[in-house]
């Protein structure tokens, strides 16, 4: 199962069990300055994300994160209760994959998000990943787009838009190594 499949897998099943929560899946979304305030403000919320994989000796391990925002008690436990409530529910989901082989719950009272009254709950976990072998014939059809239509070079510090007329078209696949002195390049 592809890490997207499987992060947007935990994303739906956290959702069903906690359904009065935004459940954002954060690796998918645009987090430029103007959609985050889009998305992350909305609490109760639940941000789902994957931290990265490890491979040792050919075992890949998701890093996964989860994170609960929640309204804390002002004078009344209920909004408290409920954050609390709503973290448990999280990990117990995370828990009951089958391939998730450990999962820890951390309060986070000192997460610098300096907004009095919202509580911060974090979730890590690992989770045993099989990396697909690599088929270039079988390349997913999102990457069909980032073909190159042409490359150029150039050489340190003689980079960047400022020193584009000294760039150099690069015919063929790939830049031939040593065709030129370096001499010859600079400006």
């Amino acid at each position: 199962m592809p890490i997207l499949a499987a992060l947007a897998s935990l994303k739906d099943r956290i959702a069903a069990a906690v359904p009065g929560a935004a459940v954002v899946a954060v690796h998918a979304e645009d987090l430029s300055g103007r959609k985050v305030s889009e998305w992350l403000i909305k609490l109760p919320g639940i941000y789902v994300t994957c931290e990265g994989v490890d491979v040792k000796a050919r075992e890949a391990t998701l890093r996964l994160r989860v994170y609960v925002l929640a309204r804390l008690a002002d004078l009344r436990r209920v909004p408290a209760e409920a954050g609390w409530a709503m973290a448990e529910v999280a990990l117990a989901v995370v828990a009951a994959d089958p391939l998730v082989t450990d999962a820890r719950l951390i309060y986070r009272d000192e997460a610098g998000l300096d907004q009095p009254g919202i509580g911060l709950w974090e979730i890590e976990a690992s989770r045993r990943y099989e990396l697909a072998p690599v088929d270039p014939a079988a390349l997913p059809s999102c990457l069909l787009h980032q073909r190159y239509e042409a490359l150029y070079s150039s050489w340190a510090p003689w980079i960047g838009s400022a020193h584009e007329p000294q760039y150099e078209r690069v015919q063929g696949d790939a830049p031939g190594v040593g065709e030129q002195d370096i001499g010859e390049l600079l400006p």
